[in-house]
């Protein structure tokens, strides 16, 4: 196991969420987090190669079901104090045992993480529900820790446990990873060998959706009249999982400090606007321009940080 973590790993491929948190200015939040998140995001890459790996000799998966593993028993081990045991960067332990990480988000993390994805698709909504967990969940849950917990007398942070941290890192998660996965959509069919689907089988199958007729369409750039309604009641979905997560960022965005506040607000409007064009196009997921690019999401960070009326952008959400 490779034990140096470097926040500068994760910008080989920037995602939204680490984006939005180099607006922290606090570095002892802003490191915690960099670690434990680029940890994730290693485990993550290892799931990802289990899921793309469909062709792949089974000592091939069972090794990279072997080292994902041993990431849990180390990150587990943490929780016990013991660094030398763990065999994990002491800058992962300390970030757990500062911010005093709940276990429960590891087991979200871990259990998505070991259940490989086929290219063709979750088999079903519950599937595909576990995975994020893992894939946005569980890392949101480790940024809005980082965001909410104030340090008390003994050098440790805590959360109010009124705030319910980790049911809006649920809610917001899936949300966020609806709007993640329907954005991609297209790519995905388009640019990867073989094509990767990331919609639910079970789903496809009722609006009687063929798994070919998919790359046509993205091909195509347009959907049918089933695609759209399909889209339609996984926008629907996300909508009503996410609605408490959305409630509680509007309510307290406002009382962090303006670094955090921004950090949260680059999150939450990115996937917002996501959702928008989604439905600007009338659930249309294939027609172009791409629904997502990053550029986009650079210029949400920039207007956020220079913006002179905050409730404007909150009223977007």
């Amino acid at each position: 196991m490779n034990n140096i973590i470097r926040n500068d790993d994760l910008k080989r491929n920037i995602s939204n969420l680490f984006l939005a948190s180099i607006s922290v200015h606090d570095s002892r939040r802003s490191d915690a987090f960099g670690s434990l998140y680029s940890m994730m995001r290693i485990v993550d890459d290892l799931a990802d190669a289990m899921a793309e790996g469909d062709e792949s000799s089974q000592e091939e998966l069972a090794r990279i079901r072997s080292d994902i593993a041993e990431w849990e028993e180390s990150v587990l081990y943490c929780y016990e104090g013991d660094s030398q045991t763990s065999g994990i960067d002491l800058k992962v332990m300390q970030s757990i045992a500062k911010f005093q990480v709940p276990k429960r988000i590891w087991t979200w993390f871990f259990n998505g993480m070991r259940t490989p994805v086929s290219c063709r698709g979750f088999s079903n909504l519950e599937e595909l529900t576990s995975y994020g967990r893992a894939a946005a969940t569980a890392p949101l849950a480790v940024f809005l820790i980082t965001l909410f917990s104030e340090p008390n007398e003994y050098g440790l942070y805590a959360l109010d446990p009124e705030l319910r941290i980790l049911q809006v890192a649920e809610s917001l998660g899936l949300w966020s990873y609806m709007m993640h996965l329907l954005s991609l959509e297209k790519k995905y069919l388009l640019s990867r060998d073989p094509a990767r689907n990331l919609l639910p089988l079970d789903i496809m199958n009722r609006y009687r959706i063929p798994e070919e007729d998919l790359l046509e369409m993205a091909g195509n750039g347009t959907s049918d009249k089933p695609m759209r309604d399909m889209v339609r009641e996984l926008m629907g979905w996300a909508a009503g999982t996410g609605s408490f997560g959305l409630g509680f960022v509007k309510e307290y965005v406002m009382k962090l400090p303006e670094d955090r506040r921004n950090a949260l607000a680059i999150y939450v409007t990115i996937y917002s606007a996501i959702s928008r064009r989604i439905r600007a196009r009338e659930f249309d997921i294939f027609a172009d321009p791409p629904i997502w690019s990053p550029e986009d999401r650079t210029k949400v960070a920039s207007i956020i940080q220079g913006a002179d009326n905050f409730e404007e952008i909150v009223a977007t959400w």
